[in-house]
This record gives structure tokens, sequence and C-alpha cells, in this order.
């Protein structure tokens, strides 16, 4: 039960495997609002630090504490670290200094934003990922999946700079402007 940097590693492989296709932003706000919460009383403290791996209370008290306050994601690296023994690294100063190093390592790749209208399954959220991935001369990236029920047909893809829409809504906006473009010109 010693931070080092084998076990942050090792756990913050945990968390990309576990949240590779969800927001930085929302991955600090989450694991803050766990450690927060862990670190609201001695007793919590206490219980987490007392949780050997393989306890039958590890996945009742994770989902007590947490399956209605955090993300699918999140909730599913709760509970590999329930699994695997590392709850302890959420407690005091070692979750202040896993935040840290979490906020750190995330905030070095660039997002690319994936929107479309329903949510990808995890085949087609690694097809598409990779083909990203395969044009980018920037490897350092990370492509998160959001939905938007609102672009109707299509998707849209943004990073830092850019806006790619093929979106239906857009697409049929286009036409039209071209259409009518074309047909008062042909009035004048």
């Amino acid at each position: 039960m010693s931070m080092n940097t084998e076990n942050l590693n090792k756990i913050y492989v945990f968390l990309e495997k576990s949240c590779c296709y969800y927001p930085r932003n929302k991955i600090i706000k989450e694991l803050n609002l766990v450690c927060d919460r862990i670190n609201f009383s001695k007793e919590l403290q206490d219980l987490f630090l007392s949780l050997k791996m393989g306890d039958v209370r590890n996945a009742e008290t994770i989902t007590t504490l947490f399956k209605k306050e955090v993300s699918e994601e999140i909730f599913s690296f709760l509970d590999k670290l329930a699994d695997t023994g590392y709850l302890w690294i959420l407690v005091g100063e070692d979750g202040n200094n896993f935040i840290d190093f979490v906020h750190n390592n995330l905030y070095q790749s660039e997002e690319i934003y994936f929107i479309s209208v329903v949510r990808m399954s995890n085949n087609m959220r690694e097809m598409i990922s990779g083909k990203i991935l395969s044009v980018r001369e920037d490897k350092n990236v990370r492509v998160i999946f959001d939905e938007n029920p609102n672009l109707v047909f299509g998707f849209v893809i943004q990073d830092s700079t850019k806006l790619l829409d093929y979106s239906y809504k857009t697409n049929v906006i286009f036409y039209l402007k071209t259409y009518f473009k074309n047909k008062l010109k042909a009035i004048r």
C-alpha cells in the first residue's frame, strides 16, 4: 500500500481502459467527487484503506456510494480498483496525488470529439478511433464519443481548431440554400 510510480502507472492504465472515450474534464470532475466523498469522514477513509482484493464488501461499498453519482466509465474504473485491491489510492493525500497524476497525463493529449445521434457500440468506437488516429500525425490524441439527438442523422468531428459537420441537418440546409439561391438567380 504505497504510492509509487509503478502503482500510479498501473492504476492509470485501468483508468485509461475504463474511460478511453470519456472526456478528461468529466474524468477529473468525477474522480474529485469520489475522493471528496471518501475523504469526507474518517470512517469511510478507514473502510477504503481496509478493503482488500476479493473482499465482498468492495462491490457493495462502491455500488452504494457511487452507482448513481458517476458515469458508467468511472464506475467501471472503481469496480476494477475494488477487484484488484487498489481502492486505497483514492484516500487522503494518495487520492490527491493520484488526481494530480491523472490530470497531468490527460492534459498532455488532445481530444477529438466524434458526435453522433446514438451511442456507438464499443466495436464501432474502436473502428472509428482507429480511422481518426490513422490520419493524425500527432498520435497523442484521445477520441471522445458523444451523442446529440438533434443531429437527426450523420455525425460531427471536432477538435480544438476544426469542425467537420457531416450531419443530415447541415447538408439539407446547405442544399436548400443552394437550391433557392439558384432559383432566385433564375427568376432575376
